[in-house]
């Protein structure tokens, strides 16, 4: 006689830690990275650009095609994979409970990484940020203190990037992203060379003639020319000069190389 015994399988379910999922966010930024460069570069070298010189001799920075939409989109993708990996952080430093507090009934629903733009009215203490993260040791708050884009230099500066830039692409619009011009001369006169060098030249831009306070008449001028791609977005504030891929690569960096690390300690 044959017996037929029934298997059941079954499935459990692991959920990934944060300091297992932050490598994971970092290499799709990573790869979203590399697409975004791509994109760039591609648009570069359409050359969308003249440099058109005027009746009266000035001449004029002239943009003909906009950068493509993808690059917004794509930064964007960047930056979410970013800020979520702050929140992960955040999340299993609170449910690690490391000074054993009774945690609020409703901290899953609050708790994420502060960034605050604006300094708070009175000097930070600990534990300034326990609506967001409860429970959490001195030495963790001021780490999380020292982030806070309101100190506006370093690390934080890059923190306030990476809030503002989310806000936008999260709340408001696509990440506005136009191209400068760069340009490059080298006046040859009679005794040597001088090298020139002009950048963040916008649509509409009169390129200025230098005067070189020298007593040698210049015999050559040779100029080269590139766009480069920056955030058309006033909450950048003096990173606005630096190109997209460049902030971009700011804020992966200092997430992987500094936070992530920061917080496998905080998270034994």
């Amino acid at each position: 006689m044959q017996y037929r015994v029934a298997v059941a399988v079954v499935w459990t379910h692991f959920v990934l830690t944060a300091l297992e999922a932050a490598p994971l966010k970092i290499r799709r930024a990573t790869e979203h990275f590399h697409l975004v460069e791509n994109v760039i570069g591609q648009y570069i070298a359409t050359k969308p650009y003249k440099v058109i010189t005027e009746p009266n001799g000035d001449e004029t920075v002239h943009i003909l095609k906009e950068p493509p939409s993808d690059i917004a989109i794509i930064a964007g993708e960047i930056i979410y994979q970013l800020r979520s990996t702050l929140d992960y952080l955040a999340f299993d430093l609170v449910k690690l409970n490391p000074l054993g507090i009774t945690l609020p009934r409703d901290w899953e629903d609050n708790c994420c990484f502060p960034l605050w733009l604006n300094p708070p009215k009175k000097t930070p203490v600990y534990n300034c940020f326990k609506g967001r993260l409860p429970g959490i040791t001195k030495a963790a708050f001021a780490f999380v203190e020292r982030l806070q884009p309101y100190h506006r230099k370093g690390a934080a500066e890059i923190m306030g990037l990476i809030a503002n830039l989310s806000n936008i692409d999260k709340h408001r619009h696509l990440n506005v992203t136009i191209p400068n011009l760069i340009t490059a001369e080298v006046l040859t006169h009679t005794r040597g060379t001088i090298s020139i060098r002009r950048s963040g030249l916008k649509h509409g831009a009169k390129i200025e003639p230098r005067v070189m306070q020298q007593p040698y008449p210049t015999v050559n001028v040779e100029r080269t020319s590139s766009v480069y791609v920056v955030f058309d977005e006033p909450t950048v504030g003096k990173s606005a000069h630096l190109a997209v891929e460049d902030i971009l690569k700011l804020c992966i960096e200092e997430i992987e190389n500094d936070i992530i690390p920061a917080f496998a300690h905080f998270l034994k």
